[in-house]
């Protein structure tokens, strides 16, 4: 290793080192971007697969299996509340100025469609949260006839 003897070797040492740094820079830069476009592809293709799922599950549950024949929300499809519980949950120690859930009220949804084509009867059964209970004292209700007439909206 060449000895610094004087202030312009100094500098000669100080901007290559400066260089080299900014080549290394450079690099890391330019190898983030790659990993984090690639993240964001990714996560963009994971967004769009949770959303093509989520269309085909409100699509399947809108039309008969059977023949194809769409679902009328008012005559064709008959829920009902067939179990409800309640579950209380353990306090947490969180320290935030937010209130937390305390317990819930779930009702367990019985459903049945009965196609208009060709009278075939699907059935299926939905957990809904129907009350939300939080450590401050409020409480958030669902509305189970608009969640059920939202369920079946396409």
């Amino acid at each position: 290793m060449k000895k610094i003897e004087t202030l312009a070797d100094a500098k000669k040492k100080l901007k290559s080192e400066a260089i080299i740094s900014a080549i290394i820079y450079a690099v890391i830069a330019v190898l983030a971007f790659i990993f984090l476009g690639v993240f964001v592809v990714v996560a963009l293709l994971v967004l769009l697969g949770y959303i093509i799922l989520s269309e085909k599950k409100k699509i399947k549950r809108n039309f008969c299996p059977d023949c194809g024949t769409k679902y009328d929300y008012e005559t064709d499809v008959r829920w009902s509340v067939t179990n409800s519980r309640h579950i209380t949950r353990q306090s947490s120690s969180s320290h935030s100025n937010t209130a937390s859930l305390r317990a819930e009220d779930k009702a367990l949804v019985h459903c049945e469609c009965v196609c208009r084509g060709c009278g075939k009867v699907t059935e299926f059964h939905k957990n809904i949260t129907i009350c939300k209970y939080y450590s401050d004292g409020s409480t958030q209700r669902t509305n189970l006839r608009e969640y059920m007439r939202r369920y079946f909206k396409l």
